[in-house]
């Protein structure tokens, strides 16, 4: 089975970090940026 994918726009460092480590804990795979351009 696929994972789902979820990017996430943080702008703050350790922020994206947690987010990322308790969304991939969850089952997502995850893409994290820190600008909006970079979406």
């Amino acid at each position: 089975m696929i994972a789902p994918r979820i990017m996430v726009v943080e702008d703050e460092e350790p922020l994206g970090v947690l987010l990322r480590y308790n969304l991939e804990s969850e089952g997502y795979q995850v893409e994290v940026v820190t600008r909006g351009d970079e979406a």
